[in-house]
């Protein structure tokens, strides 16, 4: 079902009863679960609650994904009715959506973990990512690889029309991907031709009315334009080998790379957002999602989702390309450190200020880790952005156990991305929604860490 499905038909709206009544989400969220990406107003639809403007609880168990990364199921789906909603939008490129009661999990001004109601939160806190999930998201796909790599290839370079399938491309591994298994997945070999002026592309038409509209509902795909594509309910399924062949076809077809960069462009944000929180909860990789300015057509939208530095490695070591001409344009990837403003640790300089005073410590010792403390003077900012990498080379040193340093370690183990707020605004009233998680009052809502329902 659609999510403009989910909308309220001939309801009459409650005023809104204001935002200390009920923290709650909206039904075009995305939630980690066992059974793959799943929009809440799916969820609620699938387990036959339904996605409706109504106020109830209804006892369902569901698994999602809690903030430690584990499965866990619901007690209770609750319909919260209409209410007016706050968008919350980060650095990367994340998009919150909920009532200003519900929580979201940030780190304070003391590196503590701290639990704050969206109508506290403004620019410049920083949000709780989890990218660890291991390999228990999604399921087998029932397509093979090869299937999966060819609609991959057909997600970023096709034209889904009524009656046929065009792709276009001049790269050999993606043209003989599109004759060999598009024509066994479509059932229907392609006419081929020679595009003028293009070197060694070719168009490949998919004519046939039928087998187009079986591939589309095989997927759960629509007749679309570039802007409406999406990767359906049937892609956000997949476990990770599934979504990592969709992806092998995807940026073979469609990315560029210029040095320590991997980039692909849509004129689908919705697409593009999906693919930013598959390629986090599937693999850990932190991409950055911003709008993109075409002077050629510039009343049309077009967005880009972009891999620097070690996160665009973490592609290749993960993900990776089967184009050959992707693989050599990438040897500048190689030996990538983690970019310090995109994997940093805010908050933390008081912690590691604790630890150093509380240890016994010499000049080397304190030199390594001084940029990293707070300042004495005016802005405490430390002088530098502690990274991941940095911090496990502070915690292998020499330390009196502390509170501090103990705080430090578990920072480390969790391995939360820290995204920092740009952005909050208020959003018309729609239908909200909420899951109560019995064992740890958390689940994942498009990888940021937020509080759950309590128990009624």
């Amino acid at each position: 079902m659609p999510l403009e499905d989910f909308a309220p038909k001939n309801v009459v709206v409650q005023p809104d009863p204001g935002p200390t009544l009920s923290h709650c989400i909206t039904a075009d969220q995305l939630m980690i679960s066992p059974n793959g990406l799943k929009y809440v107003g799916e969820i609620f639809t699938e387990t036959g609650v339904g996605a409706t403007c109504t106020n109830k609880n209804t006892p369902t168990r569901y698994p999602l994904f809690n903030r430690h990364g584990a499965a866990e199921h619901t007690e209770t789906l609750t319909n919260n009715g209409s209410r007016s909603v706050f968008s919350v939008v980060t650095r990367s490129g994340l998009v919150i959506k909920a009532t200003a009661s519900q929580k979201l999990l940030t780190i304070d001004e003391a590196g503590w973990w701290v639990w704050k109601k969206l109508s506290d939160i403004s620019p410049g806190h920083h949000l709780t990512v989890n990218r660890s999930y291991g390999s228990g998201i999604g399921v087998v796909a029932d397509l093979s690889y090869d299937d999966l790599y060819f609609v991959g290839v057909t997600l970023a370079d096709g034209h889904l029309g009524w009656n046929r399938i065009l792709l276009c491309n001049d790269d050999p591994v993606v043209q003989s991907a599109i004759v060999n298994y598009g024509t066994a997945l479509i059932g229907k070999e392609p006419r081929i031709y020679a595009r003028p002026g293009k070197t060694n592309s070719l168009g490949y038409y998919f004519n046939s009315k039928v087998n187009v509209e079986r591939l589309y509902e095989l997927l759960g795909w629509k007749r679309c334009n570039a802007a409406g594509k999406v990767l359906g309910p049937v892609l956000r399924r997949l476990n990770r080998d599934g979504i990592r062949a969709v992806l092998q076809g995807y940026f073979d077809c469609e990315c560029s790379i210029d040095g320590s960069v991997i980039e692909v462009s849509s004129a689908s944000k919705k697409l593009l957002s999906e693919v930013k929180v598959a390629l986090l909860v599937h693999f850990g990789i932190v991409s950055i999602l911003k709008e993109k300015c075409v002077p050629k057509y510039p009343e049309k939208e077009y967005w880009r989702l972009t891999l620097y530095g070690a996160e665009a490695e973490s592609f290749l070591s993960n993900v990776g390309f089967r184009s050959e001409i992707r693989k050599k344009a990438c040897d500048g990837l190689r030996g990538r450190k983690r970019n310090p403003n995109l994997d940093s640790i805010p908050n933390v300089g008081g912690l590691v200020t604790a630890v150093c005073n509380s240890s016994e410590v010499d000049r080397a010792l304190y030199r390594k880790v001084r940029d990293y403390m707070d300042r004495n003077t005016g802005d405490r900012t430390p002088f530098a952005k502690l990274t991941y990498q940095r911090l496990a080379e502070i915690l292998a040193e020499s330390w009196a156990e502390s509170l501090a340093l103990e705080r430090l370690r578990e920072i480390y183990v969790a391995d939360y991305y820290y995204d920092e707020v740009i952005s909050v605004s208020a959003m018309p009233a729609e239908p909200t929604f909420d899951f109560t998680m019995p064992l740890t009052n958390s689940y994942v809502l498009n990888g940021v860490v937020s509080r759950g329902a309590t128990n009624r």
